[in-house]
C-alpha cells in the first residue's frame, strides 16, 4: 500500500479562531478515513499555538521544500477567505500587535502592488497570493486541493487578478467553495468543476460533541458556566467594526439583559494583529450596566464550548456563526460590512438569520432570533453537517482514486 503524505495549509499561525479550527477538523476527519496517512500542518510561518488548542505549523518555505521531496503528496488549502487574500494583508496579521497602527499607515502610503511585492520577496515566492498554490511550485510532484475556501473578496480585485487566480485553481485536483459568490466568480473565470458546500468547520459538533468539550475547558470557562448557571449569551466584535459604535453596542447589550435577564460573555474570538477583539470588548465592558464576563486566557475549545453552551451568539466572526450553527444555537451576524459573513448567511442559513443585523438593531434581532424553535435549529444543523460531510468524503475519495489508497470507516459517515 502506498504511503500518502498530506500537508494541511492555512492561516493557523496566528490566534484567529476560525483559522485554528481548519487543521483540527481535517486532521481528525482524514485520520478516520485514510489508513496510515501522514499529515503535517503548515502556515505562512513556523508557530506553536498548541497551548491554546491550535496545532504547530511549519512555514511556507518549508512546505515548498518538503513538497518537492515527498512522493504521493497532496496539499489541502484548508479553508478561509483565501482566494482574494493578498501578501501584505496576511503578513500584517502575523506581526505583533504593536505594529498594527504602523501597518495601517503604510497601507495608506503605498500601493497594494508595492506592498505585496516586498512581502513576496521576504518569502522568496512567485505565488500570486499566499494561499493560492500551484503544483508548479512543487516541481509537479504535488496535487493541490482547495477545501471549502472563500473568495467573495475577489470581487474587489481587477479582472486580470481574478483570471490569474482562477487559472491556478482550475489546475487543482479538487475544489470546493463555501458560498455562491465564490462559486460564481470562479465559474465566470473558467473554473469548470467547483463544488459548493458549507464551510467544513460546521462538522465540529460531530467531532467534538458538547459533553467532550465541557471536559476540555479551562478553569476560567468553568467559572463562567458556574456564575451564569441560569444562562448567558455570547457577543463578539472586531476592532475595525466596533471602533465608532461602542456606545450604541453597550446600550443594546444592556437592552438584551433587560429583556431576557441573562448575562453576556464578551467573547474574544480573534486576538491576532488586525483582529484584536479583546480591545473593543474591554471598552464595551466599561460601559455596561448588565452582568458580563470577558475571558482573558481562552483557547479554541474554550471558545467552542462557550458558544455551544450559550442561549445565543451575535458577532462579526463568521466562525462564531458557524459554531453556533453546528451546535444548534440561535445566531445573529453583525453587520452588513462583513461580506464573507453576509455571503455565508445568504447561502446557508434559515430565513430568520439570512441577513446581517446592524448594531443599533441588536436587541430587536436578539428577540427575533430567540423565538426560532429548537427543532428548526436542529434541522438546519443536521442539514449543513450532512452537506459538509458529503464534500469532505468526496475530497478523500479524490485522493483515494488518485493515489490508490486504502480507505477506512470508523464512524459510518
Amino acid at each position: 500500500m502506498k504511503k500518502v503524505e498530506i500537508s494541511i495549509y492555512c492561516a493557523s499561525d496566528r490566534f484567529n479562531y476560525g483559522d485554528l479550527l481548519f487543521p483540527l477538523i481535517l486532521h481528525k476527519f482524514i485520520s478516520l478515513k485514510i489508513s496510515g496517512v501522514n499529515i503535517d500542518n503548515y502556515a505562512m510561518e513556523d508557530s506553536d499555538l498548541s497551548s491554546l488548542g491550535g496545532m504547530p505549523t511549519y512555514g511556507l518555505k518549508r512546505l515548498i521544500s518538503d513538497g518537492r521531496k515527498k512522493n504521493n503528496h497532496y496539499v489541502i488549502v484548508a479553508g478561509g477567505e483565501v482566494l482574494g487574500a493578498t501578501w501584505f494583508k496576511l503578513y500584517r496579521y502575523i506581526l505583533p500587535q504593536k505594529f498594527s497602527f504602523l501597518c495601517r499607515i503604510i497601507n495608506k502610503l503605498f500601493s497594494q502592488n508595492i506592498l505585496d511585492s516586498v512581502v513576496r520577496k521576504l518569502y522568496s515566492s512567485r505565488l500570486v497570493s499566499p494561499f493560492v498554490l500551484s503544483a508548479e511550485e512543487f516541481g509537479g510532484n504535488t496535487k493541490i486541493i482547495f477545501n471549502t475556501v472563500g473568495g467573495s473578496s475577489l470581487e474587489a480585485h481587477s479582472n486580470s487578478f481574478r483570471k490569474r487566480i482562477a487559472s491556478i485553481v482550475e489546475e487543482s485536483l479538487y475544489v470546493s467553495v463555501r458560498d455562491y459568490e465564490t462559486e460564481t466568480i470562479l465559474k465566470e473565470n473558467g473554473v469548470r468543476q467547483v463544488h459548493l458546500a458549507p464551510d467544513s468547520a460546521v462538522v465540529m459538533s460531530d467531532l467534538f460533541p458538547s459533553h467532550e468539550l465541557n471536559q476540555m475547558v479551562c478553569q476560567e470557562v468553568e467559572k463562567i458556566f458556574s456564575e451564569f448557571s441560569k444562562g448567558y449569551w455570547c457577543f463578539q466584535v472586531s476592532e475595525d467594526h466596533a471602533r465608532n459604535n461602542l456606545e450604541v453596542i453597550a446600550a443594546q447589550i444592556d437592552k438584551v439583559h433587560q429583556q431576557f435577564n441573562i448575562g453576556v460573555v464578551l467573547l474574544p474570538i480573534g486576538r491576532a494583529s488586525g483582529h484584536e477583539d479583546q480591545i473593543p470588548l474591554r471598552k464595551i465592558s466599561e460601559r455596561l450596566n448588565s452582568p458580563w464576563r470577558l475571558p482573558e486566557s481562552i483557547g479554541v475549545f474554550d471558545i467552542m464550548a462557550l458558544i455551544a453552551g450559550s442561549r445565543l451568539y451575535a458577532g462579526t466572526s463568521l466562525h462564531g456563526v458557524i459554531t453556533s450553527t453546528s451546535f444548534a444555537v440561535p445566531r445573529i451576524g453583525l453587520t452588513h460590512k462583513v461580506p464573507k459573513l453576509a455571503a455565508h448567511l445568504k447561502c446557508w442559513d434559515i430565513t430568520e438569520f439570512q441577513h446581517c443585523v446592524e448594531f443599533e438593531e441588536l436587541a430587536m434581532g436578539t428577540d427575533s432570533a430567540m423565538r426560532v424553535s429548537k427543532e428548526i435549529l436542529n434541522d438546519k444543523c443536521n442539514e449543513l453537517i450532512g452537506k459538509a460531510n458529503f464534500v469532505l468524503n468526496q475530497l478523500v475519495k479524490e485522493v483515494n482514486n488518485d493515489a490508490s489508497i486504502e480507505l477506512v470507516n470508523h464512524d459510518g459517515q
